[in-house]
């Protein structure tokens, strides 16, 4: 895994620096964004893989006015502005204590060095939706639903994962 440079570090710290706030007085809210990656095609998906979904999710936080999603690298962009476009549906994850700066020490001095460093995704084991569940439950201790985070393990279950993982890894990971 990559090492985080004192570059990049800065870099991180000054991105994240432009955003919101710090601290709100009773907590910041904590949202996840959930888009679905099907476009609403999961439903003729789900059969051919022998699951009951009505979506492919991915995630991404939004706290102190940025969305923070992990794709081949941790990502801090306004709200709803990602690559992504507009969320297919929003939930309120709770009111952090967490102040901005916890939070990017969080992100630059443990994920990113570790679990979630650069080049690290794999779309089964590492993806967008560990990332946001680790994320919540550092701020909120509350994690993303198992419906969302067992959908890797349902795919790999069926017999189509091993011919669209390579796939997947490029087009959500690199």
């Amino acid at each position: 895994q990559e090492e985080l440079s004192p570059g990049r570090l800065r870099l991180m710290r000054a991105a994240v620096a432009s955003f919101g706030s710090d601290a709100a007085a009773g907590g910041n809210d904590v949202f996840v964004f959930m888009y679905d990656l099907s476009g609403q095609r999961a439903k003729w998906i789900a059969p051919l893989l022998g699951v009951d979904w009505e979506a492919i999710w991915h995630t991404a936080l939004v706290v102190f006015d940025m969305e923070i999603l992990f794709a081949e690298d941790i990502f801090f962009f306004a709200p709803g502005h990602t690559p992504f476009g507009t969320p297919d549906r929003v939930e309120w994850f709770g009111k952090t204590s967490k102040t901005k700066r916890e939070l990017l020490d969080y992100c630059c001095d443990v994920l990113s060095p570790g679990q979630f460093a650069p080049n690290s995704y794999e779309v089964m084991t590492n993806n967008c939706n560990h990332f946001t569940t680790t994320v919540t439950t550092f701020l909120v201790g509350r994690s993303l639903s198992a419906d969302v985070l067992d959908q890797p393990t349902q795919f790999m279950n069926s017999s189509l994962a091993q011919y669209l993982r390579p796939v997947l890894n490029r087009w959500l990971g690199a």
